[in-house]
């Protein structure tokens, strides 16, 4: 209701949204933008002020506030800001003519930073705060059946077990685990695993899995830019499509190589460019704004910039290509699991819809769908490339008489 408000009294209302938001709580703010002032003399001058609109205006006095001044409020109040856009109130009320009355609004998704810290920043004061970029991700993967999408490409997740060597004895972290595509094939195959996600919804899904299948797993909520283990704490570290989605490359992989023993084995999985993913990656990206990342997921397929992040941390980086085979009863259902499962397009399903984008994204992906679809003998089947990188850490050379 800050557009209710004079604007000198806006930023006290926004202190106290801090204070009852404390250090953890998430902010989802809708306000009325100059486009609402706009919607409404166009209802006055087609029906005149009817008793309906009398009704909320009373209960909503006219205001406005743009944008860039609800996103202006909030940072200056130690708010990091996870995304705002467009959108609409609907509201109970109807026009004249039976229509409900829809008015246009912005929104803003924010969380408190704490208080007196100073924001992490990714490389400079014009990058995104990395805490905000962690926390949207947190919210994208929360809210689709990531569960449901990662079970399409199981099979990697299996590989990505078996080439760091998961067996009896061995100690195996899963980073950005989701519900343990990895983690659960290589507890399986007898190592003892600890799983580490940043979705607390993930690793519940997890922790039923593993209950269903009867593996024993440690599943810990947790960031992999600060693992919270000691040094060289596991003989393997995987990531199947998981770290690559740290906001801060060179970070996660120093992470990753400070807790992985000397000779041990780091495996990471990334999309492959040109491939089905990366392809509907380029589709949704006309559609679905994409997430803040200053170095995109898409990056950490390049070799050289993958070596250039684990420089200086004793880590011998190779690479290779592999196939996800996922199958479908159809194209058709291939489509329904990606628009029901997939984190940003069910966020974005709502403002699409009132666009008119939906269908044509609909369209398009159903296009690349049938394009990559090859039949099988109970119904489709869509090969993913991607791209593994490997990284064994050199054993620490004994030091000779000369070098003591």
């Amino acid at each position: 209701m800050l557009q209710a408000l004079p604007a000198a009294d806006r930023p006290d209302a926004v202190r106290s949204v801090a204070a009852l938001l404390g250090e953890t709580g998430t902010l989802f703010a809708k306000e009325l933008p100059p486009e609402a002032d706009a919607y409404f003399a166009e209802q006055v001058q087609r029906h005149g002020i009817w008793p309906e609109l009398e009704r909320v205006m009373r209960l909503v006095p006219p205001g406005e506030i743009t944008g860039p001044e609800l996103v202006a409020l909030f940072t200056a109040d130690h708010f990091g800001v996870i995304g705002t856009g467009a959108s609409h109130i609907r509201t109970v009320s109807v026009l004249p003519d039976g229509e409900p009355i829809n008015v246009p609004s912005i929104y803003l998704l924010a969380r408190p930073r704490a208080a007196g810290a100073r924001a992490d920043r990714l490389a400079d004061l014009e990058e995104p705060d990395a805490r905000a970029v962690k926390e949207r991700a947190r919210i994208m993967w929360a809210a689709g059946d990531s569960p449901a999408f990662a079970r399409m490409i199981a099979d990697a997740g299996a590989a990505s077990a078996r080439r760091p060597g998961a067996a009896r004895g061995v100690r195996l972290l899963d980073v950005a685990c989701g519900d343990g595509n990895v983690a659960i094939p290589a507890a399986r195959a007898g190592a003892s695993v600890t799983a580490l996600d940043l979705t607390p919804e993930l690793l519940a899904a997890g922790r039923e899995r593993a209950a269903r299948e009867g593996v024993s797993i440690d599943w810990l909520l947790g960031d992999v830019e600060e693992l919270p283990f000691d040094d060289e704490s596991f003989d393997a570290v995987a990531s199947n499509f998981g770290a690559i989605y740290a906001p801060r490359h060179a970070v996660a992989a120093r992470e990753l190589a400070r807790v992985c023993r000397p000779g041990g084995t780091i495996v990471m999985t990334a999309w492959a460019p040109g491939g089905f993913n990366a392809r509907l990656a380029e589709i949704g990206a006309r559609y679905i704004p994409a997430p803040p990342f200053p170095e995109p997921p898409s990056l950490w397929a390049d070799p050289e910039h993958a070596q250039e992040c684990f420089e200086g941390t004793n880590i011998d980086v190779g690479f290779e290509r592999d196939t996800a085979r996922a199958r479908f009863p159809s194209v058709r259902e291939s489509v329904e699991l990606m628009g029901r499962s997939y984190g940003p397009a069910v966020l974005a399903r709502e403002r699409l819809i009132e666009e008119g984008n939906w269908e044509p994204l609909r369209t398009e992906i159903a296009a690349e769908h049938e394009r990559w679809a090859t039949p099988v003998a109970d119904g489709v089947q869509i090969d993913m490339d991607y791209v593994v990188i490997t990284g064994h850490k050199r054993a620490e050379r004994p030091l000779t008489g000369g070098e003591r």
